[in-house]
């Protein structure tokens, strides 16, 4: 069974809860399924990357420069750990920064995005 019961795991629950009962069955998730949905187990609790956004930078002689970057929250196996797998995940999305031209003299990102992944296990 579980030992640790995450809000992911719950929302996650919840959800399938009502998405089977609105189909006439409910049935209760195996630990591995579980794990599937919230990518974690009881060795993956390292937190290898935090949540954060850098916006554009204001325009610096008539020019926007950089990057809009937006830095996902990633968790990665113990060092120690002997059955906690990890995947490919995205950490971070970037997008050029430009000038606005509904607002001229503000930079905004261009909206083509370039994603960069890790190996993490949630």
């Amino acid at each position: 069974m579980i030992k640790k019961i995450t809000a992911a795991l719950i929302v996650a629950v919840v959800t399938a809860g009502l998405c089977l009962a609105a189909a006439g069955s409910v049935r209760v998730l195996a630990d591995e399924e579980a794990a599937k949905i919230t990518g974690g187990s009881d060795d993956c609790t390292v937190v290898c990357s935090q949540a954060y956004e850098v916006p554009c930078n204001e325009i610096v002689q008539l020019q926007c420069s950089g990057y809009h970057s937006i830095y996902y929250r990633r968790i990665c196996c113990d060092d120690c750990s002997t059955d906690c797998t990890e995947s490919p995940r995205m950490y971070k999305k970037m997008e050029r920064c430009m000038e606005d031209t509904q607002n001229p003299g503000e930079c905004i990102g261009d909206g083509e995005w370039l994603s960069y992944n890790m190996y993490s296990c949630g």
